[in-house]
């Protein structure tokens, strides 16, 4: 070890306890939750709810496509609860479908939508889509995370088979 790297290690160890090096990225990452989705980050969060509804409807859905539209529904009640109190009932009908969804599934074993679950859910998923239009991504992961708390404090629908 030379000098300049003696004196560079030395000056490291008496940097004080708790303060680090400053993070010049740090700006970029504040300003990247509050900046509008990219086009592409938008295509990455909708094109799957999209296909997942596609799965359903045309009956070749599974476990993952039902949960993808769970997970968005639930988020939109978050986000309508937060923004647009009138939407909730629609976004509530929207769950009840799903819950229909899955009792089918426990009692026949095929995923797939009927008539009134399409006309529930499918304007769920525009207001998904406008939502990632007009939130910042912290306002959406913000969202997200209030479902994992509900869930993990055990706020989740069920159906009747599974009460």
């Amino acid at each position: 070890m030379n000098r300049a790297q003696r004196r560079q290690a030395a000056k490291a160890t008496k940097a004080k306890p708790g303060r680090g090096q400053a993070d010049p990225f740090a700006y970029l990452r504040a300003i990247g939750g509050v900046q509008p989705f990219t086009t592409a980050e938008k295509t990455q969060l909708c094109l799957p709810v999209r296909m997942a509804y596609e799965a359903l409807r045309t009956g070749k859905g599974d476990a993952g496509d039902f949960d993808t539209l769970a997970v968005v529904v639930n988020t939109c009640l978050i986000r309508a609860e937060q923004i647009a109190p009138e939407l909730v009932a629609r976004v509530i009908d929207a769950q009840d479908a799903l819950m229909r969804i899955k009792a089918r599934h426990l009692r026949t074993g095929r995923l797939g939508l009927d008539y009134q679950a399409m006309a529930d859910l499918l304007p769920i998923i525009d207001l998904h889509e406008q939502l990632i239009d007009l939130s910042a991504p912290v306002q959406m992961k913000a969202a997200l995370l209030e479902v994992m708390a509900r869930i993990e404090r055990g706020q989740f629908f069920t159906t009747k088979e599974q009460a």
